[in-house]
Formats: structure tokens, C-alpha cells, sequence
């Protein structure tokens, strides 16, 4: 059982399934639950199920804020390790499934000279960078693999997954999970930029 979800009424949940069949962005006079409801709702789509009294990433999960947004936790790891792990650190919205850790220790992340040369500016927008995969491969856990890119090993850091395992903890507001939560940044800190969305990156997944 999950508390949030037990919050939100029956009612509440036909409102928001009427509101999504017909295309209404906004109502008047929402219920109290309102809030905790339409979270979830967007939290499901992106695939961030809910664990014990939160919501988690797990291996198909999409990014709901950030520079990757809209994009999978699995293609995101090969990619940006490193931008997993900070948001671990500093976005108290973004929790992982434990789970999740076993299967990162048996992957390597891509060399970014590498991977690199698959980038391209977007014809769309130039706040969009296009990264594809599209002729890649999916191994047996469920990440992308080229035989001519090269990878190296990545891990996360003792005090990350303790990080991590505190939050699971935690009852967190669906909406803090959506927008990756408060983000504790030191002053003039380097990595501020991480929490820009511009430049976007899209990544166009592999063809299985």
C-alpha cells in the first residue's frame, strides 16, 4: 500500500480520467486530493512506480525533469552516468529502485568520445541536442551496446546509495517526485547548470 495513493478518493480519480479523455488542461474548484492525484497520474505515464510510501525509477522509467526529460533511465545511464548520480545527491525528488543498483553494477558506461560522434543539433530547436542510438543493440538487462563503443566502468559511490536508501524512507509528495523535488546546491556551484533544462537531449532509442 502506498499513503498517497490511498488518498485520493474514487471521484477524483473519474474526474481526472474525464479531464485526460477530454483534453481539459485546467478545472475549477478541484478537490483537496486533487494535487496528489494528477502527480501520480503524470508519475504513471513516465513509468515511476510507486515503493512503499514514495514513488521510484526503475529501469524504463522516463526522466520527468531535467535536461534528459522524457528520457529512459536505461539509455540515460550508458549515456550521462554521472548526471544519475548527482541527481541522486541533490534532487530530492529522484529516488531509485534498489533494484536498480545490481544491474548498473554489471554495465559499463559509454567512453564519451565515443558515444560523441552520435550527437547532432536538432532541426527543431537549437536548445535540442539529438543523440541516436537508433542502430544500436539491447543486451540481456536491458541497455543499449554498439561493438565499436568503446566503455569503461562506472560506480556509484558508498554515501549515493545510502543517499538513495534514505529517501526510500521517506513520504514524499508525488508532485516533488515529478519535479525532481528540491535541489540542494551549494552557492556559485559548478554543477548548477545540471538543473537547466536548455540545452534538452533527446535520445532516439535503439531498433530492437
Amino acid at each position: 500500500m502506498n499513503k498517497w495513493i490511498d488518498q485520493v478518493s474514487k471521484e477524483t480519480w473519474k474526474q481526472i480520467e474525464s479531464q485526460m479523455e477530454n483534453n481539459i488542461t485546467r478545472i475549477t474548484n478541484p478537490p483537496p486530493d486533487y494535487l496528489i492525484a494528477i502527480s501520480i497520474y503524470f508519475l504513471k505515464k513516465r513509468k515511476i512506480n510507486p515503493y512503499k510510501n514514495t514513488f521510484v525509477y526503475s529501469i524504463n522509467s522516463m526522466f520527468s525533469f531535467g535536461k534528459f526529460r522524457g528520457n529512459p533511465i536505461n539509455l540515460v545511464y550508458k549515456i550521462d552516468p554521472e548526471y544519475i548520480e548527482w541527481c541522486i545527491i541533490n534532487a530530492e525528488g529522484f529516488i531509485l529502485n534498489p533494484d536498480l543498483f545490481d544491474l548498473f553494477e554489471e554495465e559499463n558506461a559509454f567512453y564519451y568520445s565515443d558515444i560523441e560522434l552520435y550527437y547532432k543539433d536538432s532541426n527543431i530547436s537549437e536548445d535540442e541536442i539529438i543523440i541516436n542510438l537508433s542502430d544500436f543493440k539491447i543486451n540481456k538487462n536491458g541497455f543499449p551496446f554498439k561493438n565499436n563503443v568503446r566503455e569503461d566502468v562506472f560506480q556509484f559511490s558508498d554515501e549515493t546509495i545510502q543517499i538513495n536508501n534514505d529517501k526510500l524512507t521517506q513520504d514524499i509528495h508525488p508532485k516533488t517526485i515529478l519535479d525532481g523535488g528540491i535541489w540542494h546546491l551549494q552557492e556559485n556551484s559548478q554543477s548548477s547548470n545540471k538543473i537547466k533544462k536548455k540545452p534538452h537531449y533527446k535520445i532516439i532509442k535503439p531498433n530492437q
